[in-house]
């Protein structure tokens, strides 16, 4: 938040640096991580079982509106201990409050995956001044 126009003749000196103090330590906390993505986006992170021969798969989510995304975060073979990290498209769509995975694009045909997906609500929306 920008604080308004500072003038000493509506307030004390003590009054404008304490509001521009507020100002100073909130970019501070950004800069030094006090805000993080989980604070200024809503989103999810979802796990699922995956495999094309059952797709599509549908998972409950707690958002209560459309996502603007999904991304893949990882894919892994159950009991294999190697991780897939991909940037893999997933196709999806948005039925109630559940997603809907119709297809994991860079994962093997017929294999079973523990996947992980990160579902991106939508920012919070700003206020007009």
């Amino acid at each position: 938040m920008i604080p308004p126009r500072i003038q000493l003749r509506d307030v004390t000196w003590e009054a404008a640096r304490r509001l521009l103090q507020s100002w100073i330590d909130g970019i501070q906390a950004v800069v030094n991580g006090g805000a993080t993505i989980s604070e200024t986006m809503a989103g999810q992170v979802v796990t699922l079982l995956w495999n094309d021969d059952a797709a599509p798969v549908t998972v409950k989510t707690v958002l209560r509106a459309r996502p603007l995304g999904v991304v893949l975060l990882t894919a892994a073979e159950p009991g294999s201990g190697s991780e897939t990290l991909s940037g893999g498209q997933v196709v999806w769509r948005w039925v109630g409050s559940s997603l809907v995975v119709s297809q994991i694009d860079g994962l093997s045909p017929s294999t079973d995956y523990n996947v992980m997906v990160w579902v991106i609500g939508a920012a919070a929306t700003p206020r007009s001044s």
